[in-house]
């Protein structure tokens, strides 16, 4: 969400160039340094930097909250979070299988609760005097960021995957590692079946994840283990997930069980919380 220039009846600090309620060097800002944790996952390093004593004192005195919100512009992706306001940092971890695209940051603070006098000598001229804020109401915003976040290519329904999934007349699913793309192939039923499932959601899809994707990715590092030095996209792919990920680079010492639930990451455990959970708010 890019978070747009709206006229206030009051001074918002914004750095965005296009309003100048603040003088005496006030500003707010963030830094934003994208990792990649684990495999599948996307972490976000947000820093937030003010330069405004007024507003610093209203968070640290918990009238002001400081909140982020994301948002992918390319699907229903959206998390709204509020942010430590002593350490003014934090950490999201973004799965790449639920967004894809832009991602858009944009952190606010916003009224805590109703300020009856809300002033400060950082105002400039035109705005100088008292003000009543509302709970909720904006008093600073800094400028949208926008954030890449590549598909993830252990994700079957990604385009850059290398995992590609097919319907074919047999019986039995099979795996076809011959070429530069790890080919799953599955029964109609069964595809008709995956395709469906694939539609209804993160953990339904993680379904698929175990029952299809998972005994593929074992067969293939199976093979990695038995000829190491295989020259495919899908074995480059996979060795390089694992290096970075810190599971080695010796293919000999691989684990399959293991090391194919790390590439997806662990996806019994999304699969299988939400049931507990359910099931204990039945109890």
């Amino acid at each position: 969400m890019k978070f747009s220039n709206a006229l206030y009846t009051y001074p918002v600090l914004s750095n965005t160039g296009l309003r100048d309620d603040y003088v005496n060097e006030s500003d707010f800002s963030i830094e934003v340094e994208k990792n990649l944790t684990g495999v599948n996952e996307v972490s976000l390093n947000i820093e937030v930097k003010l330069s405004d004593n007024n507003l610093s004192d209203l968070l640290k005195q918990g009238d002001a909250k400081l909140v982020c919100h994301l948002e992918s512009p390319l699907s229903s992706f959206r998390h709204v979070d509020d942010i430590d306001v002593f350490d003014m940092s934090t950490e999201i971890k973004i799965d790449p299988t639920v967004m894809r695209g832009l991602l858009e940051i944009t952190i606010f603070i916003v009224a805590g609760k109703q300020l009856d006098e809300f002033r400060s000598d950082s105002f400039s001229e035109f705005y100088e005097g008292v003000y009543k804020i509302d709970s909720g109401d904006v008093l600073a915003f800094a400028p949208t960021l926008e954030v890449e976040v590549e598909p993830d290519d252990m994700n079957a329904q990604s385009k850059k995957s290398i995992i590609n999934i097919r319907g074919y007349d047999k019986r039995e699913m099979s795996v076809d590692l011959t070429g530069d793309y790890i080919v799953i192939l599955l029964p109609k039923s069964t595809y008709r079946g995956y395709k469906a499932l694939s539609k209804k959601g993160s953990s339904h899809y993680k379904v698929s994840l175990m029952a299809v994707i998972m005994p593929a990715l074992m067969e293939a590092i199976r093979n990695l283990m038995e000829d190491y030095e295989v020259d495919r996209l899908w074995a480059k792919v996979i060795t390089a997930k694992l290096k970075n990920g810190g599971r080695g680079s010796d293919a000999s010492h691989y684990d399959p069980l293991n090391h194919s639930q790390f590439l997806l990451n662990n996806p019994a455990d999304e699969v299988f919380t939400p049931i507990m959970d359910s099931d204990e708010g039945d109890m």
